[in-house]
């Protein structure tokens, strides 16, 4: 009880996160024309596709064992907003945050772009939570030195490049970051390397898919940049979102 008392606000606000867009949209609408494509990949499991790493295909498979109903293929996307909610409030209470930076914590991931990533059956949801969870680890390290956290965040990236590869910019951020800090004797550590190599025997099988398929991935954005990409003008489009 102790335990539930204490993390009662990151619960009930990742409950709220978790039921939220069930009631926002009605299963009369059909389901957003990406998910169709990710459902199919269900269908034929492999180390990798054209669009997106293999994980998300994983939960495409296990909704078609249960009937592949509405519920089924937007239970995943919930899901996980509501435990990258729940970790990201984690980061707020190690980082000394009380109930009011909870709060906060909690509405920044329950509203905005937030509901829509968290409700489409997409790449996003999955590649959002573990690179939520390597941050969380990084933070756990840096407060402890901890050795077995680096394998943790390790395993968190790896697990986030098997949902999107786009997560190799956060991966690449935190090891500039690094580099900028005094924690740059990390790389002077065993373990960071065995980390490395764990996150590098976790990704081996969509590397090496791609490379078989002659890297479809640059193929797929070049196609992305020749078709739809190119319409947008840098400075607009930073200006309309920032």
């Amino acid at each position: 009880m102790d335990v539930v008392f204490k993390y009662r606000i990151p619960l009930l606000l990742a409950i709220v996160k978790f039921l939220l867009p069930f009631f926002l949209q009605h299963n009369a609408y059909e389901l957003q024309r990406d998910e169709y494509l990710y459902l199919q990949q269900g269908h034929h499991l492999a180390w990798g596709y054209m669009e997106v790493p293999p994980l998300l295909s994983v939960f495409a498979w296990i909704s078609q064992l249960f009937g592949q109903s509405f519920f089924m293929v937007k239970l995943w996307p919930s899901l996980f907003g509501a435990c990258t909610l729940f970790v990201a409030c984690l980061m707020t209470m190690e980082m000394g945050g009380k109930q009011f930076a909870l709060f906060i914590t909690g509405l920044s991931i329950i509203a905005g772009a937030y509901l829509r990533v968290n409700f489409l059956f997409q790449a996003n949801f999955l590649e959002v939570f573990f690179w939520t969870l390597s941050a969380y680890y990084l933070i756990l390290f840096i407060k402890t030195h901890a050795p077995h956290y680096l394998y943790w965040i390790a395993v968190s990236l790896a697990l986030g490049f098997m949902s999107k590869h786009s997560v190799v910019f956060f991966m690449l951020g935190i090891f500039v970051a690094i580099l900028a800090t005094p924690f740059r004797k990390l790389l002077l550590f065993r373990q960071f390397y065995v980390a490395a190599c764990i996150a590098l025997l976790l990704v081996l099988p969509n590397l090496l898919w791609q490379y078989d398929h002659h890297f479809p991935v640059v193929h797929h954005m070049k196609e992305l940049r020749e078709t739809q990409l190119y319409i947008l003008v840098r400075l607009l489009f930073c200006s309309t979102n920032c």
